[in-house]
């Protein structure tokens, strides 16, 4: 394959899947700021997992960090050191609140609950699934959270930094494709060569001493 075919073809797959990275960081964004999961944000957890969606779970976990100067490297340090407290509610969230039968039980009861408030319908058989997908993707999911919102409240004498993280199953599912695209790119363009040739494979070298000639 040509250089140039090759450049083609991984520029319309990198649009396209920018184009559902976009649509799934929104999606998880916007729940984010759904007054069911900023009620979950305000507790001790400071996590907020749901389960409504069959094919999308979600998880978003808020970190705060105070500062005392309002300027930009105070901020950019509390910004930071409240990105770390998210990452760590969202692995004590994945250790603690979706490990056992009975902690589970009460995530899925309540997500039911919820779901039921809104006039929706949604199987528990179908929510435990999702919790256990979740469980099973538990390293991943810590790996690859984004950042969805970074909030500055300043009140005078002292600053708060607010930092919404989160993970779905849609995004997910697009940083893997990402991953993928990226390992077949490398491979494709280490078999194509310099100039779009197609490499042969290793060669065997035999030395000869001076005896041969």
């Amino acid at each position: 394959m040509s250089r140039r075919l090759l450049a083609s073809l991984t520029l319309a797959m990198s649009i396209s899947l920018q184009a559902h990275a976009q649509d799934g960081q929104a999606d998880l964004k916007a729940t984010a700021d759904s007054g069911p999961v900023e009620e979950d944000l305000k507790g001790p957890d400071g996590c907020s997992v749901q389960l409504g969606d069959p094919t999308n779970w979600k998880l978003v976990c808020l970190g705060t960090a105070a500062y005392d100067f309002n300027d930009a490297d105070e901020i950019k340090d509390a910004t930071r050191e409240a990105t770390l407290d998210a990452k760590a509610a969202l692995a004590r969230f994945l250790k603690e609140k979706l490990t056992t039968e009975e902690s589970i039980e009460k995530v899925v009861t309540k997500q039911a609950n919820q779901a039921s408030g809104q006039g929706r319908s949604v199987s528990k058989n179908s929510m435990t699934t999702q919790v256990t997908t979740i469980k099973s993707s538990a390293d991943a999911i810590l790996r690859g959270v984004i950042v969805l919102e970074s909030e500055q409240i300043w009140q005078g004498s002292v600053g708060t930094v607010r930092v919404k993280i989160g993970q779905s199953q849609k995004t997910m599912a697009v940083a893997g494709q990402f991953a993928a695209e990226n390992a077949a790119t490398g491979a494709a363009g280490r078999a194509a060569g310099p100039q779009g040739v197609e490499v042969p494979g290793p060669t065997h070298t035999t030395r000869k001493s001076g005896s041969d000639f």
